[in-house]
């Protein structure tokens, strides 16, 4: 049994792991509190969710950039935790048939039950209403990365193309993921390069006085040579959506990155962040280089390099 020591204003707490009761209780901590998922290791942005239980997905949010994110929640003792990979290709391909109306359906339906706790998007009229409370809220988790701050219309034309290309994430939320079910994720990982299933368990702790603590943990954080996310672009892509000139020296400083050692890129729909050990230094556009600086606050700051 794992234990967490807490000492807040001289007072000393002890909890202890625990259970969870049921898959329902897990389904509903992350459809209420989907925070929870927001993790940068898996995702580059902050998460709105849009359904439960429709379309036999568990749970169904959007990224800020408009990608799709099919999760799925699992019990260890669940016998269908070894139909895990099944049960989301299965899903995803239900939700690539989908058009962006019906996905519009889908979350107006949502907003408008009680099956939705948050009270920002109760009664939305539709996903575009949603959307822009969720932008204004989404900058307070201060994700780096070329995803924020879409119009509607970039959104909404996003999300039907994501669809219908079937760029999704798939996120297996778990209280602990059996060894035989890692190991196959890990596999098709390696295997297939257009998809990728996340693994997030979760850990409950709890204490004699009614406290509760939820630690999301990122099991498969490895990238497995993956540069690139849902609903972002190919490298070579990049190149095509710019002058033959700023195409070399995207490419110049592609090279010059990945020969430093301990770096790494990740595509984003437009470009792509230039990463040392776990810090994103830059983003390197078609025709522009964004620095990334932070003053004492920790506030973030591009400053925008015009290519010559």
């Amino acid at each position: 049994m794992e234990r967490i020591f807490l000492k807040s204003d001289g007072k000393n707490v002890m909890v202890e792991s625990k259970s969870f009761k049921n898959e329902e209780h897990l389904q509903e901590l992350v459809k209420n509190n989907p925070e929870l998922l927001n993790l940068k290791s898996v995702f580059d942005s902050s998460l709105l969710i849009v359904g439960r239980e429709n379309k036999r997905i568990d749970i169904l949010g959007l990224t800020e950039d408009g990608t799709p994110v099919i999760i799925e929640c699992k019990k260890k003792d669940n016998a269908d935790m070894r139909y895990l990979l099944a049960q989301l290709f299965d899903y995803a391909t239900v939700l690539s048939k989908l058009t962006y109306k019906e996905l519009d359906e889908i979350a107006i339906n949502y907003f408008k039950s009680d099956r939705c706790k948050d009270s920002r998007y109760r009664d939305c009229n539709n996903l575009e209403e949603a959307y822009n409370i969720f932008i204004e809220s989404a900058g307070e988790l201060d994700f780096e990365g070329d995803s924020g701050s879409n119009s509607f219309e970039e959104f909404k034309k996003d999300v039907t193309k994501n669809l219908s290309e079937g760029k999704f994430y798939l996120v297996a939320v778990v209280d602990k993921i059996l060894p035989t079910v890692l190991e196959t994720v890990r596999f098709f990982n390696s295997k297939i390069q257009d998809l990728r299933i996340d693994i997030v368990e979760i850990r409950k702790f709890a204490g004699t006085d009614g406290i509760e603590i939820y630690v999301p943990y990122h099991v498969n954080k490895e990238k497995v040579g993956k540069e690139r996310k849902p609903g972002s672009i190919r490298f070579e892509e990049m190149l095509d959506n710019t002058s033959s000139n700023n195409a070399t020296i995207v490419k110049e400083f592609k090279k010059v990155w990945d020969a430093i050692g301990e770096t790494t890129i990740q595509m984003g729909k437009k470009g792509f962040s230039a990463w040392y050990k776990d810090k994103s230094v830059f983003w390197v556009f078609p025709n522009r280089l964004h620095l990334h600086t932070k003053d004492e606050q920790h506030r973030v700051t591009d400053k925008q390099l015009e290519f010559k």
